[in-house]
């Protein structure tokens, strides 16, 4: 080895990403900004000045756009209870050394680092909260003219079943390190080598808290009234196999951790021209999809709980990804080229049953374009 140089760096960053998600009536906000006078204002907007001393000619003097613009209509946007707003705050810092040094008569450029991220993140909205459940017995028919009547079951929400805030905190932090190595083979063939850690967080609509629950249970028309009370107790329930359903959110998703492995090959053999073969490698852990798990809640009349089947997304187990892609740039001396690439990607996760399945938006690729410059 000869030439091993150090140079490096470090770095910190703080940044905050604060998401407010309102949801209004559509079909009243269409009529607001089709409205004349939001028209008038949009017009003005083409010149800042002329739009400051026109909001302020309508007594909008102090306001900023967005809160003029809405009230030039009378136009007020209300929550539903959909609306959600999501506070996440990262720190970081990194530290990196780039080096160089001969391998042979290969010159090699690289670089080494690591990355400490923290996340905390703040989900509020508005649920309606499951506070406990009614049951009946079913009655048998008594005869051709008795129909009889089925089992029931109702859930009971807190406060009459209004949306009532909430709020889910999390936080999490992560060592992301990363090494890569370019080889210059020959003046136009280049290698390059990488491994590194890397995370993607949850989309925003996954954590945002929300949940809703079906109106009806399964298994109440095997219940029997062993006690003879005409109450359906814990052990009742238990024994018809009583379960509900729902469809939620998952505010306590984790990002996902992906260990990836690149290799390339880049041979430049002309201006703006060059072939590019390319194979990557990635195992992701925490990987997310919606998935439908048992989960056992608590209510007041059924301390124990009863099961509900609750379609949420989930970190699974882990996910591997793994493919190869070429590229093709060729630029004639007259400006006229194209650019073309493939992609063939395999993917399948493990759930820890030896059970696999594709993942969701993943697919083989090809594009082809045309080009004149």
């Amino acid at each position: 080895l000869s030439q091993f140089n150090y140079p490096g760096s470090l770095g910190l960053g703080l940044p905050v990403d604060d998401t407010t998600n309102i949801l209004v009536d559509p079909q009243a906000y269409l009529d607001h900004i089709s409205s004349e006078e939001v028209i008038r204002m949009i017009e003005a907007a083409n010149n800042p000045d002329v739009m400051r001393a026109w909001l302020d000619q309508q007594g909008f003097e102090g306001m900023d756009l967005w809160e003029a613009f809405n009230a030039a209509g009378g136009f007020n946007p209300l929550k539903t209870p959909d609306s959600y707003a999501i506070e996440e705050e990262t720190a970081a810092i990194y530290l990196n050394h780039e080096f160089d040094f001969n391998l042979g008569s290969v010159p090699v450029f690289g670089m080494v680092g690591l990355r400490y991220v923290e996340t905390d993140i703040t989900s509020r909205g508005t649920i309606r909260v499951l506070e406990d459940a009614t049951f009946s017995f079913p009655k048998p028919s008594e005869g051709p003219d008795d129909p009889g009547v089925p089992g029931s079951g109702a859930p009971v929400y807190a406060g009459n079943g209004d949306f009532q805030s909430v709020a889910f905190k999390d936080t999490y932090d992560n060592l992301l390190p990363n090494i890569n190595f370019n080889f210059h083979l020959t003046e136009n063939l280049i290698a390059r080598v990488a491994w590194s850690q890397s995370l993607a967080r949850p989309e925003l609509e996954d954590v945002a808290p929300w949940i809703r629950y079906s109106d009806n249970f399964a298994g109440v028309n095997g219940l029997e009234d062993s006690n003879d009370n005409g109450v359906v107790d814990q052990e009742e329930l238990d024994a018809a196999g009583v379960t509900g359903g729902g469809r939620g959110s998952n505010p306590e998703l984790e990002p996902y951790l992906s260990t990836n492995i690149d290799l390339s090959l880049e041979w430049y053999y002309g201006p703006n021209s060059a072939l590019t073969f390319a194979y990557f490698d990635k195992e992701v852990d925490d990987w997310i999809t919606n998935e439908v798990q048992s989960e056992r809640i608590s209510l007041l009349s059924y301390p124990d709980g009863i099961t509900y089947f609750i379609d949420r997304p989930r970190n699974i187990d882990t996910a591997d990804i793994d493919g190869w892609e070429v590229n093709w740039q060729h630029t004639f001396d007259f400006g006229l080229g194209w650019q073309a690439n493939y992609s063939k990607i395999d993917s399948n996760a493990q759930l820890g049953l030896d059970s696999n399945f594709s993942l969701e938006g993943l697919s083989d690729t090809y594009n082809v374009v045309v080009f004149y410059e």
